[in-house]
């Protein structure tokens, strides 16, 4: 689909030049929605979140400003779709995500970022308005009739850099990073990954500690409890 309308435009250009200017915007807008966003729940994709990651993130180094990201995860979600089958799962990830649009700033990005895994980045955001919004996810998700009728929950995981709660964690997270290696991959190109890094661990922890909650990184959790996870858990 996106090659078919790029090659119309590519027309427009090369055999009308004196209009280059006046082709059809919309197929633009088409391409450029197609190129950015998730079709199945109209969220961002993944390859345009970590893009606004990267940007927002070396904004909030050079001012110092605070930026927060969340992770959530369907709750056993392979088990809802082996019971319900794919079709109802779909829906059901469409109505998650439409809590997810319809409950974040116009500055924020919700984006799917894989399977039943979806993510917000919030620039601007500390901690507290961090861990406020994804309880607030959460709880929506929750008591949603249509989903609370599958009995589906969401757990989440909460990080946040340049917040001085979270700088304090720094120095310790960084001295634990050989054991996190050994267990969770890390990408060494800067902060935007050490971001979500942290936001995984968090939700992973979560996954691991009963499920259906939002935590926030901190230094104190057990990387051997998420390597556990990592390594037995089929059924997210």
């Amino acid at each position: 689909m996106i090659k078919k309308i790029v090659r119309k435009v590519k027309k427009a250009l090369t055999t009308r030049p004196e209009k280059k200017f006046q082709y059809n915007m919309q197929e633009v807008a088409k391409l450029y929605r197609l190129a950015t966003r998730d079709t199945k729940t109209n969220l961002y994709n993944s390859r345009y979140f970590e893009t606004q990651v990267k940007h927002e993130v070396a904004i909030a180094q050079r001012y110092k400003r605070a930026i927060a990201m969340i992770l959530v995860d369907i709750d056993d979600f392979k088990k809802i779709n082996d019971k319900y089958g794919y079709k109802m799962g779909d829906e059901m990830l469409k109505r998650v995500s439409s809590i997810i649009r319809n409950n974040v700033r116009d500055t924020d990005v919700p984006a799917r970022f894989g399977g039943e895994e979806f993510t917000v980045l919030l620039p601007e955001t500390k901690i507290d308005r961090a861990k406020e919004m994804a309880e607030r996810l959460r709880t929506m998700v929750l008591n949603d009739p249509f989903l609370k009728s599958y009995n589906l929950t969401i757990s989440a995981g909460i990080a946040c850099e340049n917040n001085g709660e979270q700088a304090q964690a720094k120095s310790i997270f960084d001295k634990s990073k050989n054991l996190y290696k050994k267990f969770m991959p890390i990408n060494e190109s800067g902060s935007k990954d050490d971001l979500f890094d942290k936001a995984n661990i968090a939700l992973k922890y979560a996954k691991t500690h009963g499920k259906n909650q939002s935590t926030l990184f901190n230094q104190s959790m057990s990387f051997s409890n998420v390597h556990n996870f990592n390594r037995n858990n089929t059924n997210r």
